[in-house]
């Protein structure tokens, strides 16, 4: 590792409005920007051209110090000798920048003898979604794009939408996820065949109150059965795919029981 690693740190700017409107009793309206800035971020530092850049072109005195500090010449090549470390596996030296807008809707109302109905909305709107590898690079911009350098997809757009039905014990729910389409990783020029279209995934949850104490939920998630996008590559974390984005298993029953005492 580098001893000399350090932590990262960031500018977090949030600003957000909520609105109750009294004309549309149960009604909640959000919507919150952010802005953050991560600097002297960990990464790997890089080829050993871009390390000699930082401190003799930049004069970059962190970088001198670290990787040439306790460096030594042969005096007949000018060979650089032992301790010098070519290449330190990571370092403060990226910066990350992330910017988007969350949107959330509620809204629950009564239908007489039937029962309550609650609608819940949570949308997400990526503006940014950066990353600069070292000073001497281009900045990387990830959203709407997945590959070898920005690695997972980052849709710009995102939602899930949930509609409950209350009645006596029984609470029946509808949930829709959404994730946007995205491109290829232009940066990364890597060995990807296309680009990944929209995914749609609805799951479909039952709760019973048996009493004060014990509630039972059966339920299906992704009722479809929707197959997550195969792509040619090894670069992905795992079975041509990314796992953590998209649903890998199928279509999945479960079932559980919660009891309080």
């Amino acid at each position: 590792g580098n001893p000399n690693l350090q932590e990262e740190t960031a500018d977090t700017y949030t600003v957000g409005m909520v609105w109750q409107p009294t004309f549309v009793e149960g009604l909640t309206l959000q919507v919150d920007y952010y802005d953050i800035s991560v600097k002297d971020a960990i990464a790997a530092a890089g080829a050993l051209q871009t390390l000699l850049d930082r401190c003799y072109v930049l004069g970059d005195t962190a970088t001198c110090n670290t990787f040439f500090g306790a460096g030594t010449r042969d005096p007949a090549t000018g060979a650089i000798g032992a301790p010098f470390l070519p290449v330190i596996a990571q370092a403060n030296v990226a910066a990350i920048g992330a910017r988007g807008i969350d949107f959330t809707a509620g809204y629950n109302f009564d239908v007489g003898s039937l029962g309550s109905v609650d609608v819940r909305y949570y949308g997400n709107y990526t503006l940014e979604s950066s990353f600069l590898p070292d000073a001497f690079a281009t900045v990387i911009e990830c959203a709407g794009v997945f590959g070898s350098v920005c690695g997972e997809p980052t849709p710009d757009y995102k939602h899930t939408m949930q509609t409950s039905w209350l009645y006596g014990p029984l609470t029946s729910s509808v949930r829709w996820r959404y994730i946007g389409g995205v491109g290829i990783d232009e940066a990364g020029g890597g060995p990807f065949s296309s680009d990944i279209g929209a995914f749609n995934y609805v799951d479909v949850t039952l709760q019973y109150a048996v009493n004060e104490n014990l509630d039972l939920t059966l339920g299906v998630q992704n009722i479809f059965a929707n197959d997550p996008p195969l792509l040619a590559s090894s670069v992905n974390e795992q079975a041509n795919t990314y796992p953590a984005t998209y649903e890998t298993l199928g279509r999945q029953l479960f079932f559980g029981a919660s009891l309080k005492f």
